[in-house]
């Protein structure tokens, strides 16, 4: 596909980074077209229960009591049944309903598109084009948006059969999404440390700060193949470890059996080898990369912008002069790319299910529907002024927090799952701190153009079946493999051994199938 062409229907990133400084606009809200409405206006004249079940994330639970589901349920006039499943079992809980369709609701949220097609190839799910007529408000506030930006977000959300099975989510990625390196700001300053600009300054820098602090690994990261993947940037354009879309060259790749990994992979394996990385980077949990970055034993990270607020408030405390920071993503080689993997896809959304139920599906469309409008944006982003937020003195708004452990999703839900669709960018940004959101902006500009299509791909039944069964053997493969090598457990040196060996798993018919679905979507 030309990259004129990406760019006219796949620009993703440059209508996200316009996210803090646009607003959701289209006066759409509260329009009645398509279904009846009561006499004060709400969605639902008559009693309307709903069910939802919703993933409860780790890090801010579900709670069935947050006001943004009392203000949902009072503007709407429907009683919602709320579920709510932790993150870990949510697909596995899901897969159970499925397997029994009476105990299905009528609205399941999914993070992950991939599980929304799995689940639409099933029949479990309702398309939202049989019922456009009665969602005047969704296809309104679509409309309302730069094309660049309502393409895209209906090209990432179309499965393999054309058709799309999940809301469409706006106004969030750009801060929750964004992945960067981060340094230890105070523990730098403190010893007059240079933050480093190239992985060989990371490497100088780590050998420094493990002189000073000598039980510590000061480069470490969890999800270790996840950042193997977000440092690819760096090193080559769109590089990953796995499969990505070159657009500069217009073709797809298998990045783990590249000489690009092999460098980035001999580079980390250096950094074990001398005690500069966990000797398990590679599996460590995020609670022993957390207590690493907590204790003065760990410096260098590359995660989620977001974590800047999770460590610098959780530590607030027990040690006031911490001081989590972005750091410009350093160069791997000759290159000199200064880049960071874009990752700025918001998947999640709601679901209608295949209930056989009519008035069910029609009721959830409804509700959907109305989680377009100007109302629901004003509710669902920033909830009701007096009660969950303020009008400073300068004139903007600022969420009501009782403590300084308070977060507005936490205390209020703002942001959660479940408890948007369309939300304004500014009160998004809003439920962080002014130095998380400076971060975001900031990091958002090292980020690369073009989002890898491989976190939004559809695939038919054949094709999904077939990829799950390269993607299980060639991940295995090469995962194994690099593993040793970061180990130390086999020498750099046999990398050409495990390249050929490759061979026996299908690489490039893995490869085809990701560009039959893309070429199926973009051409």
């Amino acid at each position: 596909m030309k990259k004129s062409m990406w760019k006219r229907i796949a620009a993703l990133l440059m209508a996200g980074a316009m996210m803090f400084s646009i607003a959701a606009c289209g006066d759409n809200g509260g329009s009645s077209e398509g279904g009846a409405t009561s006499a004060d206006g709400k969605v639902f004249a008559e009693p309307t229960e709903i069910s939802i079940t919703v993933n409860s994330h780790a890090t801010w639970p579900h709670r069935d009591d947050w006001k943004l589901w009392q203000y949902m349920s009072e503007a709407t006039g429907a009683t919602l049944k709320l579920t709510s499943i932790p993150q870990e079992d949510y697909n596995t809980k899901v897969n159970l309903m499925l397997s029994a369709p009476e105990t299905l609701p009528d609205l399941l949220h999914f993070a992950m598109k991939q599980i929304v097609d799995n689940t639409a190839n099933q029949g479990a799910l309702v398309a939202f084009e049989d019922y456009e007529d009665i969602m005047p408000d969704y296809k309104a506030f679509m409309e309302s948006l730069p094309e660049a930006t309502r393409e895209n977000l209906l090209a990432q959300r179309r499965s393999a059969d054309g058709k799309i099975y999940s809301a469409p989510a706006y106004g969030t990625e750009i801060v929750s999404s964004v992945r960067a390196w981060l340094y230890r700001k105070d523990i730098f300053e403190k010893h007059n440390l240079k933050v480093p600009e190239t992985y060989d300054e990371v490497y100088e820098v780590a050998k420094q700060l493990k002189a000073l602090y000598p039980e510590s690994f000061p480069v470490c990261f969890r999800q270790g193949f996840t950042g193997i993947r977000n440092m690819g940037a760096q090193w080559k354009p769109y590089q990953s470890f796995d499969i990505y879309y070159d657009f500069d060259n217009e073709e797809w790749r298998f990045g783990a059996f590249e000489d690009t990994t092999r460098d980035m992979v001999a580079w980390l394996a250096k950094m074990v080898k001398e005690g500069l990385c966990p000797p398990d980077i590679v599996d460590i949990s995020t609670k022993g990369w957390e207590e690493l970055m907590m204790s003065d034993r760990g410096f260098i990270t590359l995660d989620y912008i977001v974590r800047l607020d999770h460590f610098n408030l959780l530590m607030a405390e027990a040690n006031p002069e911490y001081e989590l920071a972005f750091m410009a993503p350093p160069a791997g080689n000759e290159l000199g790319l200064h880049k960071m993997t874009n990752c700025t896809v918001d998947a999640s959304g709601y679901t209608v299910c295949n209930t056989g139920k009519e008035k069910n599906i029609e009721n959830a469309f409804k509700l959907i529907n109305w989680m377009y409008t100007d109302e629901a944006e004003e509710l669902l982003s920033w909830g009701k002024e007096g009660e969950t937020f303020f009008v400073n003195e300068n004139g903007r708004r600022q969420y009501i927090l009782n403590t300084a452990d308070d977060t507005p999703r936490g205390l209020y839900g703002v942001g959660s799952y479940g408890l948007y669709q369309r939300m304004n960018p500014d009160a998004y940004a809003a439920s962080y701190t002014e130095k998380q959101v400076a971060a975001a902006k900031e990091a958002a500009q090292y980020q690369e153009p073009y989002v890898n299509p491989m976190w939004w791909m559809s695939f038919t039944d054949e094709e999904s079946d077939r990829r799950a069964d390269l993607d299980l053997e060639l991940g295995n493969y090469a995962k194994e493999w690099i593993g040793k090598f970061i180990s130390g457990q086999e020498p750099i040196e046999k990398w050409d051994e495990y390249v050929e060996g490759s061979k026996a798993f299908n690489a490039e018919e893995y490869i085809e199938i990701y560009k039959t679905a893309y070429d199926r979507v973009t051409k």
